[in-house]
């Protein structure tokens, strides 16, 4: 009888999880033996959703620059700038005796850009500015690193208009090209003298106006940019060339109006509609804390004890705000579950949760309008106290394939601009639940 007790079980909880990916660890330590148990399925769509911001975004480890704007409603404007350092490309040389100006470019070939169809070939003023920042190469730097202060001069000359194509060039001071003229024979001896000499560059656009909505941003490879020093010396002329750091310090900026515009935390109550924004925009927020006191209470009313619960399959499936094709298409691929690590160092990283089983799990499915989130090995570990963490922001996860192209590897997407609506709480314009938890589980005796 004892084995066709735990037959019965497994064929049951088969027909329960045939639509999920089998994880052979489900129950981790619970196994049964003797016990007659029942298989339920729970549903919840009282589940409260917020519209959280994350505090910081790490961008210091991509290898592109961004720069441009968007403005959509309700969102507002978000603002996005890249930092970054050059050196000249033969150390160790010198600008001879008596150096005059004749021309400074800064150089990039682009990566491609984020923009609707309508938009790809709008123009945009793009700006170029000194730092005072000084930057180190073992330090990881956020969205937000570069403050206003340490913004110096503008050294990029007036009418620089950018369409989106495959290259830039932009025209830099004059004033700016007499400063560079100025190293010395000790300020070009190594990058990090010169680092010391100069400090980098901040690349902006001007923002949209605020009656036109749409935008682009542009992005490339740092490994493409160079800065052309053209001047005369000795009566011949000369021309210099420095290089992008690639891999050293370098941080795309992000400045978002929605931030200010859609937050919505508790005290508050939920709302009907919750938005997310890319980059470091506003996040739907769940707190598992509530989800561990519903099933307290779903214990409680079946008179068991909450640490004899096994669960076969648990999910978060939140529902999409709109059916509108076009606007599908800024909603991010995968969704997943992040939390937030502050270091003994009081360095900040999102990371997505090691529990979740990516691929399927997180993705849209089109034809139902939703995200399904799997989350049954972080609930039981929650559960069983060995997951700390318990308020959890949804962000856009990049997936990224290995050099063979069959292993995948995945990764908070800090480069990729989107946005949508989800449904936070039940809302009877909609014919299904905003956001369900779903559980299929059952409860040793």
């Amino acid at each position: 009888m004892k084995t066709k007790n735990v037959s019965l079980l497994l064929g049951i909880l088969l027909v329960f999880t045939a639509c999920v990916d089998v994880d052979h660890t489900l129950g981790v330590s619970f196994i049964p033996s003797d016990e007659m148990m029942t298989v339920q399925v729970y549903k919840d769509s009282t589940i409260a959703v917020y519209t959280a911001a994350p505090d910081s975004m790490i961008t210091s480890s991509s290898s592109y620059g961004l720069f441009g704007s968007m403005c959509y409603d309700p969102f507002g404007t978000v603002e996005v700038g890249t930092v970054f350092r050059m050196y000249p490309a033969m150390l160790e040389k010198n600008f001879g005796t008596n150096p005059s100006f004749v021309s400074a470019r800064l150089r990039f070939t682009g990566s491609g850009n984020q923009a609707a169809a309508d938009q790809v070939g709008i123009a945009q003023n793009v700006r170029v500015y000194s730092i005072t920042k000084t930057m180190s190469d073992t330090l990881p730097y956020y969205n937000n690193s570069l403050k206003p202060a340490e913004v110096a001069e503008l050294i990029s000359q007036s009418g620089i208009i950018y369409n989106g194509g495959d290259t830039l060039s932009i025209a830099l001071t004059p004033s700016f090209g007499n400063f560079l003229l100025t190293a010395s024979a000790e300020n070009l001896l190594t990058a990090d003298n010169f680092y010391n000499f100069f400090k980098g560059f901040y690349i902006k656009t001007d923002p949209l106006p605020s009656n036109i909505k749409g935008g682009r941003i542009n992005s490339f490879d740092y490994a493409a940019v160079y800065l052309e020093l053209k001047y005369r010396h000795d009566g011949q002329d000369s021309t210099v060339y420095f290089l992008a750091d690639q891999a050293g310090a370098h941080f795309n900026t992000f400045e978002h109006e929605s931030l200010s515009r859609l937050q919505n935390l508790p005290p508050n109550a939920p709302k009907d509609t919750v938005y997310f924004e890319g980059l470091a925009g506003v996040k739907p927020s769940i707190d598992f804390a509530e989800i561990k006191t519903k099933l307290e209470n779903l214990a409680a009313s079946q008179g068991k004890d909450l640490q004899k619960l096994v669960i076969a399959n648990a999910q978060i499936i939140i529902g999409v705000g709109t059916e509108q094709p076009d606007e599908l298409n800024y909603f991010p691929s995968l969704l997943s579950f992040c939390y937030k690590y502050v270091s003994d160092d009081n360095y900040i990283t999102y990371s997505p949760l090691k529990d979740v089983q990516l691929g399927t799990s997180g993705a849209m499915n089109r034809s139902t309008l939703e995200y399904s989130i799997e989350v049954t090995d972080y609930l039981i570990n929650f559960l069983q106290g060995k997951r700390a963490y318990s308020n959890l922001l949804m962000m856009p996860i990049q997936k990224v394939p290995d050099a063979y192209g069959t292993n995948y590897y995945y990764y908070l997407d800090n480069v990729t601009y989107s946005r949508g609506m989800l449904r936070g709480t039940p809302n009877r314009a909609y014919n299904k639940p905003s956001v369900m938890f779903k559980m299929t589980y059952t409860f040793l005796q």
